[in-house]
């Protein structure tokens, strides 16, 4: 959801801590909303949290605010100060409850800036992490998917900078699009990617990147009879 389409409604019902509402992402799974925004300034990105607990009819249904935090700097900087709202702009959100937030913008220019907060509140930023950026996606509360113009693929760990699939990027024509769509593999979560590539011939394929041990590693190249 971005820009003019949640920021009427939304900063009629958040009040006057917001002047823009720039983004936002709602996580069904925690029933949570994630909302960024700015202040009167312009110049603070704030991000605030809200649950939404459903009533025994519509007029019980609220949306509970949990947590706001203000950065005191600009995490979506525009081409112009004056373009509002900001266009093209991307939110993906890993949220583990109680543990931690994490948010990946994208900016219109393709800048990608990531901010990890943890349960106490306290958050580390990476400001312009990536340039040229056109998806991303969390691989897990550590690394994230990050899909370049030019059709590279990356997973990284944030912290660290080490790549999860090993040095060199995955590289396809162009991709439209991530999303994080873990599995549960015997109560463990394995982190699974999928993007939309459009070829150059047209259409559209659907491609999934999943983590896997070490041994279902060595099935699957059995199954493709790989033994080099």
């Amino acid at each position: 959801v971005h820009g003019a389409g949640v920021g009427k409604t939304i900063s009629r019902m958040f009040g006057e801590g917001l002047k823009k509402i720039d983004c936002a992402s709602w996580l069904e799974k925690d029933r949570t909303l994630v909302v960024i925004g700015r202040k009167k300034s312009l110049s603070s990105t704030v991000v605030t949290t809200w649950k939404y607990f459903d009533g025994s009819d519509k007029s019980d249904a609220a949306l509970m605010h949990l947590k706001t935090i203000d950065f005191g700097i600009d995490l979506t900087p525009r081409r112009s100060f004056f373009e509002t709202p900001r266009a093209l702009l991307s939110l993906s959100v890993f949220h583990d409850v109680g543990e931690c937030l994490n948010l990946a913008i994208i900016s219109e220019t393709g800048a990608l800036s990531v901010v990890q907060i943890s349960k106490n509140g306290e958050y580390a930023t990476k400001l312009n992490f990536y340039h040229n950026v056109c998806a991303t996606a969390w691989w897990s509360s550590e690394a994230i998917a990050i899909a370049l113009r030019n059709g590279e693929v990356i997973v990284e760990n944030v912290s660290t900078g080490r790549r999860i699939l090993g040095d060199a990027p995955e590289c396809f024509e162009t991709v439209a699009g991530m999303i994080s769509v873990p599995r549960n593999v015997d109560g463990t979560r394995r982190a699974r990617i999928l993007l939309m590539e459009c070829p150059k011939i047209g259409g559209w394929r659907l491609i999934s990147l999943n983590e896997r041990t070490p041994l279902e590693l060595v099935h699957a190249h059995m199954d493709l009879e790989e033994w080099g």
